[in-house]
């Protein structure tokens, strides 16, 4: 049986990398993780990442953190292996893998406490035949590779090396010292004594004939490379790595005083959360990040989003897709409380001039849109910004009109910003709106809100805000 992933990430299921970027999640985390926020997961990989998450805010993530940290060793022990030509000094760094990869299986037990780990542990525990054999194999290969550690180079009248097996290297001499004097702490180990450097063409030759014996027999005693199953073992590295990224940002949410949930796994196509922010906004250090509400359903499951600028409807837009991928990805989210049917394709449209187009941006709007249309269906999510505001009003509403239309008979779920108030009269769509916060006294803050269709809303707030409304012309004639 194949060896058990730990996130049972699959390959199949693709969000492409511009979403990351659109939804500005590449700002929170790092490019690793960024892409594995791309590979959206089904509803019974939602609640097993979910324990697994739960379980590494406790005491389990310190053992988790240390097997992460003998992968990633283990990894670059490996990654010399390979590099190096064929040489004596080989059989040094094969010896230090096979240690590492030993000693990376017997971690593994500890990470017990959840369904993915268990299966971790189930595999590799059958497998401790093979880890014995290993160490056994390490403890009859130590004479011979200590025989080969130690040697001395002469120059004096003629030029040779020979076995020095009473001798000290001088590495341990120093490392002695420093033991003495307190520099070292007892156990610690040099770079240098660490890590085997490659003996050139020309010297080991005569290595090789000086240490024949103990060459041949290491050639018996250490499992040969290919016997590991280090293919296995290092595709955790990646995915432990993505773990422990997703506790850090639990902890800086939590620090932030932001609020954190589980959502409910829906199987109703629905995304609904109460309290939602946009913890994007914490890479730009800004201290209040307004909540809002999130709620699609049947049989509105398709809005537009009108409003003042600078009304947050952008912010809003990463809020709603950027709380889902986490959803799609086992994390939890930023919101109070939350229910999620576990959408298998997101997609975004983002102004075209905020990446590098080879056409124009209205061609370049169409052609990205009518993609999204070919590649959405029932199943979809799709956020758009904006989108066909480079052209005049009334031919922009009507692409919008029609790609708005397109998708709801297509059964899509979605967002679409817009500024075509226009759009208003027209009753087969939801709308949204961003107004005032009348709750907040202090600031002038903005809500997103449902609205019934209806004209001028939002040019009313904008001429409000900037004191030219009827009563505020009056105040001013007053003065």
């Amino acid at each position: 049986m194949p060896a058990p992933t730990l996130l049972r990430t699959d390959s199949g299921r693709s969000i492409p990398y511009h979403v990351i970027e659109d939804l500005q999640l590449h700002r929170i985390f790092s490019e690793h993780a960024s892409h594995m926020l791309t590979h959206p997961c089904a509803a019974d990989v939602i609640l097993l990442r979910r324990e697994l998450f739960s379980l590494l805010g406790g005491e389990a993530r310190e053992p988790f953190a240390a097997f992460h940290r003998a992968l990633a060793e283990l990894s670059r022990i490996n990654a010399i292996y390979k590099k190096l030509p064929e040489s004596a000094s080989k059989y040094f760094v094969l010896a230090s893998l096979e240690a590492k990869y030993a000693a990376a299986i017997r971690m593994i037990p500890r990470l017990r406490g959840c369904t993915l780990t268990d299966e971790l542990a189930d595999y590799w525990e059958d497998g401790d035949r093979a880890v014995d054999a290993i160490e056994d194999a390490l403890r009859r290969a130590e004479p011979h590779l200590t025989a080969m550690s130690r040697a001395t180079l002469s120059f004096h009248e003629k030029s040779f090396i020979m076995p020095d097996v009473e001798g000290e290297a001088y590495i341990e001499t120093i490392e002695k010292c420093a033991y003495a004097l307190g520099l070292l702490p007892e156990g610690a180990r040099s770079r240098a004594h660490r890590e085997a450097l490659p003996i050139g063409e020309a010297t080991d030759a005569p290595f090789r004939a000086l240490f024949a014996e103990p060459l041949d027999a290491l050639r018996l005693v250490l499992p040969p490379y290919k016997s590991l199953e280090l293919g296995a073992l290092l595709s955790l590295a990646p995915e432990a790595a993505f773990c422990l990224e997703i506790c850090e940002f639990i902890d800086k949410m939590t620090a932030r005083g932001l609020p954190l949930c589980y959502p409910r796994v829906s199987s109703s196509r629905r995304y609904i959360a109460r309290g939602a922010c946009d913890f994007t906004l914490t890479y730009k250090k800004i201290d209040a990040i307004v909540p809002n509400d999130i709620e699609f359903g049947s049989p509105e499951s398709f809005f537009f989003l009108l409003g003042a600028n600078g009304g947050g409807k952008t912010t809003y837009l990463r809020c709603v897709g950027a709380n889902l991928l986490l959803f799609l990805s086992g994390a939890p989210i930023c919101a109070r409380d939350a229910e999620i049917y576990p959408f298998p394709t997101v997609l975004t449209h983002f102004p075209a001039d905020e990446r590098v187009t080879d056409v124009g941006r209205l061609d370049d709007e169409r052609r990205r849109a009518d993609a999204m249309l070919a590649a959405a269906g029932p199943d979809s999510f799709l956020i758009f910004n904006e989108t066909y505001s480079g052209t005049d009003d009334k031919y922009g509403c009507e692409l919008t009109l029609d790609t708005a239309r397109a998708l709801t008979e297509h059964g899509a779920f979605g967002i679409y910003v817009t500024h075509f108030h226009e759009l208003l009269s027209h009753g087969e769509f939801g709308f949204l709106e961003a107004v005032i916060d009348a709750e907040n006294g202090n600031a002038r803050t903005y809500k997103i809100v449902r609205q019934n269709a209806r004209r001028g809303s939002y040019a009313a707030d904008i001429l409000k805000k900037y004191g030219l409304d009827r009563a505020s012309l009056e105040r001013r004639d007053k003065k």
